[in-house]
C-alpha cells in the first residue's frame, strides 16, 4: 500500500507508477530490518566519522582498455612517422596521463553517520529523507522528461548502470535530491536509512 511519504516523493520527482511500488521504497524502520544482518547498515549509531559505506565510480575495465588502444594506435602513428623510440615515448607517457586522469576525477561516495558525500558535494545525514536503490532502466527513467533540473546528479553511465535517488528534506536546500550513480545500489541505500535519524517528511 502506498504511504503518504511514497506520494510525497512521487509528486515531487514526478515519477512513474514503479516508484510507488512498497518494495522499492520503504520506510526508515521497514528498511533497517530488512537489512539487518547482511553485514550493511546493522547499527544506527556507528563511529562518528568511520564511513559505513564507500564507493569509488572508476569506470569500467572496457573504458581503461579503449583508452590504452586508442593512445596505442596515436603511438604507431608517430613511430610511422618518428621512429620508434618516439612511438614508444607517446605511448608510455599518453597512457601515463590518461590513466591518471581517470583515476583522479571517478567520483568518491562515503556514507558516515554526519554525512553523505558525493563527489564535492556534502549533506549532513540529518536531511536524508526517503531513499530508493534504483536499476539500470529506472535510472534512466529518471534523468529523461521526468527529471527536476533543481536536483543534484552524479552520473556516470562509464562506471555504473545503476543509481540510489536521496530525498532532502533541508527546506532552504535548492535541491529536491540527489540522484547517485553507484555499482551497489541497493547496499547504499541500506546504508543511508541505517545511519540516517528518525525520517521527517519533507
Amino acid at each position: 500500500m502506498q504511504t503518504p511519504a511514497d506520494r510525497s516523493l512521487v509528486r515531487l520527482v514526478h515519477f512513474p507508477r514503479w516508484m510507488c511500488n512498497p518494495d522499492d521504497m520503504l520506510s526508515s524502520e521497514d528498511q533497517a530490518s530488512q537489512t539487518s544482518g547482511s553485514g550493511v547498515g546493522t547499527t544506527t549509531e556507528p563511529a562518528a566519522t568511520h564511513p559505513v559505506y564507500r564507493e569509488r565510480l572508476f569506470p569500467r575495465p572496457w573504458v581503461w582498455l579503449a583508452l590504452v588502444a586508442f593512445v596505442g594506435a596515436l603511438a604507431m602513428a608517430y613511430a610511422y612517422a618518428w621512429g620508434a623510440t618516439s612511438g614508444w615515448a607517446v605511448f608510455l607517457a599518453g597512457s601515463l596521463v590518461s590513466v591518471l586522469m581517470l583515476f583522479v576525477t571517478a567520483p568518491r561516495i562515503e556514507v558516515s553517520s554526519r554525512e553523505l558525500r558525493a563527489g564535492k558535494a556534502r549533506l549532513p545525514i540529518e536531511y536524508v529523507g526517503k531513499v530508493a536503490a534504483l536499476d539500470k532502466e529506472q535510472t534512466e527513467s529518471v534523468q529523461g522528461p521526468k527529471s527536476d533540473p533543481a536536483a543534484y546528479l552524479l552520473i556516470r553511465p562509464l562506471a555504473a548502470s545503476r543509481s540510489v535517488i536521496v530525498e532532502l528534506t533541508d527546506e532552504v536546500d535548492p535541491h529536491p535530491y540527489w540522484l547517485l550513480s553507484t555499482r551497489n545500489a541497493q547496499a547504499l541505500s541500506a546504508a543511508l536509512v541505517a545511519v540516517r535519524p528518525t525520517y521527517r517528511p519533507a
